[in-house]
């Protein structure tokens, strides 16, 4: 009895004394609270689960349309406003977004195109135009359709990055010409 405490007790002092000595004894942990007699079958079960789905679906749909109702078309417009958008509305999908758009410019409009067209930034259904190209880059919010996900978001994120691209071509000109 006496080895078999010493034994436990090494263990114990081992698993407590470093994270790298981690048991696995209890893996997969203990599921609580399970009542399987709720639904009658496996189908009626999964049913309920989709029916859950679509309605979250539908929140999140509604929300996101709310959303980006309330911020102004505007919004786009101006470097002070930009950055305020950006602390207060913008997602985890928006940031993602944010990146997408980063990279697409920086590697593919950029080598070609330093100065962009009068009108670029208006929404056209053309393929080719560049709210096009970029809205099949990123990812739509549920619920929220392409037009009003460019103007209110897309738009300024486009802008900012390329007016941070063209200062900086601007200034590594400038090191140029001063000799640095």
């Amino acid at each position: 009895m006496a080895g078999d405490n010493q034994g436990t007790d090494s263990e114990t002092a081992n698993s407590s004394s470093g994270s790298s000595n981690v048991s696995f004894s209890n893996w997969p942990p203990p599921l609580r609270d399970v009542n399987i007699g709720l639904s009658p079958s496996y189908a009626a079960m999964l049913e309920e689960q989709q029916q859950k789905i679509k309605h979250l679906q539908d929140d999140l749909s509604e929300f996101n349309c709310v959303r980006k109702q309330t911020l102004p078309v505007t919004a786009s417009r101006g470097k002070n406003i930009l950055q305020t958008a950006k602390k207060v509305s913008m997602t985890a999908q928006d940031h993602l977004n944010t990146q997408t758009i980063a990279s697409y410019l920086r590697q593919a409009v950029w080598p070609t195109n330093k100065l962009l067209p009068k009108n670029w930034s208006k929404w056209r259904d053309d393929r080719r135009s560049l709210c096009q190209m970029i809205l099949q880059k990123v990812a739509l919010p549920v619920g929220v359709d392409g037009k009003s996900y460019w103007e209110s978001m897309l738009l300024g994120i486009t802008n900012d990055k390329f007016c941070s691209l063209r200062s900086n071509f601007k200034q590594e000109m400038f090191e140029q010409f001063q000799g640095k």
